[in-house]
């Protein structure tokens, strides 16, 4: 028997099978989430008439749920098999494979009366290629960058001038709503917060908020995170950016599991959560859990990446002309492809999207990939720069810039996301 056994380590075969069993695992699992995907959304979205529902039509919801399915199996194996996650990159990949590329290749479908090829082409091969960017290393450098005022000078004192500024100086409402009353306090808080306001704020939800929140974690400095609480909470009050208190949950769990943090375990955490909320709803709150988690995070940048790609598939495309051409080229809406889309489906609302709906909208499927391009280089600076750091550290620090990449473009992040901060800050302070 021992001999059996030791021939068989030899010729690797329970190697191989240990891989071929967590292959299949995990690909039970996929099937499950999309499963949950679909039920969510036709069982509680759908029947209690939420924010993102469009109904359900989806005859052919058996072959593009195949789709989704392989396209998750085949992008998570070119990253790495149900290893666990170790660079900010590859986290970035994981969720934007399950969370945005995924439901929209089942949206394409459940939206419309027909197959909607261009929206699954483009989302399965930006899934694959993201993927197999994660093998590839872009930056290489020995030199090291330093800052004699430390590590935490220049976030924490932002934070600090920001809750004084709410505290003191600001004059709009600063109210603790509930997540149903949100649009509301972003009505009034148009009428007080300037372009400066806003780019301020974006800094600290981007850079110095995270700084303070995760070294504080880190350092167990409960001021350093008391500001950074204090400065996500004054956002919401003041301008009622849910995501905002979603970071602060999102940062502690990523921290406390980022050491174990696989896709495995994420997708048992999604068809775990996605169960509990159809369970609830249908139980008790009527669809209230479904409203402020699976439809904002779930359906939102699915269904408003297959609006992007309904609406400019024939429409002339923006080619930046609201934004860093608009010197240069005139606009064919006077606006930006956000607000076409929001008053075109929803009632004069603002509808981001992700870098692939971004793209689309501005030059078709070459800015798609053009997009993309930029978005890998930004996450690959930030892997660069945060590579002396523990893997909690550089996992939970990247949140805030996660999720503004699932929901928005990599030039606003760039802009006025506060993501440029985040790179200076890794990039001139001391080493760990």
């Amino acid at each position: 028997m021992i001999k059996i056994l030791d021939t068989m380590q030899k010729i690797k075969i329970l190697g191989t099978y240990t891989q071929g069993f967590r292959t299949v695992f995990g690909s039970v699992l996929l099937a499950l989430y999309v499963a949950f995907i679909v039920l969510l959304y036709r069982y509680d979205v759908v029947v209690n008439g939420l924010y993102f529902s469009f109904g359900f039509d989806s005859p052919n919801l058996f072959p593009v749920s195949v789709i989704s399915w392989f396209v998750g199996v085949l992008s998570i194996l070119l990253i790495g098999n149900f290893k666990v996650i170790d660079s900010a990159y590859k986290m970035f990949c994981v969720v934007f494979v399950l969370m945005v590329a995924l439901p929209v290749i089942l949206f394409s479908d459940m939206l419309k009366g027909g197959f909607y090829s261009a929206v699954v082409l483009d989302f399965s091969m930006v899934s694959f290629l993201l993927a197999l960017l994660s093998r590839v290393q872009f930056i290489s450098s020995d030199f090291i960058y330093k800052l004699p005022l430390g590590l935490y000078f220049f976030p924490v004192l932002a934070c600090l001038a920001f809750v004084v500024y709410m505290m003191a100086f600001y004059r709009g409402d600063i109210s603790m709503v509930g997540l149903d009353s949100v649009y509301g306090l972003r009505d009034s808080a148009k009428n007080y917060q300037s372009s400066l306001f806003k780019y301020a704020q974006g800094f600290v939800l981007g850079a110095a908020a995270p700084f303070c929140l995760v070294f504080g974690l880190y350092k167990r400095n409960f001021l350093f995170i008391a500001l950074a609480v204090s400065s996500y909470l004054f956002v919401y009050m003041s301008s009622g950016h849910k995501s905002a208190l979603l970071t602060i949950f999102i940062v502690f769990f990523v921290y406390f599991f980022a050491a174990k943090l696989s896709v495995g375990l994420i997708l048992s955490v999604g068809i775990l959560g996605m169960l509990t909320i159809l369970v609830s709803d249908y139980l008790v709150f009527g669809g209230e859990l479904a409203a402020f988690s699976y439809d904002r995070m779930i359906g939102a940048p699915a269904i408003l990446s297959v609006l992007y790609y309904e609406y400019f598939q024939e429409a002339p495309k923006v080619l930046l002309s609201h934004s860093i051409f608009s010197g240069f080229l005139d606009n064919p809406y006077s606006t930006s492809p956000q607000q076409v889309i929001g008053s075109v489906y929803f009632s004069d609302d603002w509808a981001n999207v992700n870098f692939v709906g971004e793209g689309f909208a501005n030059f078709g499927r070459i800015g798609v990939y053009f997009y993309l391009g930029i978005v890998v280089f930004l996450v690959k600076f930030y892997d660069y720069f945060s590579a002396d750091l523990p893997i909690k550290v550089r996992l939970s620090l990247f949140v805030p810039a996660l999720l503004f990449l699932l929901n928005a473009s990599p030039l606003t992040l760039i802009i006025s996301g506060g993501y440029i901060a985040l790179l200076g800050v890794l990039m001139l302070r001391k080493r760990m």
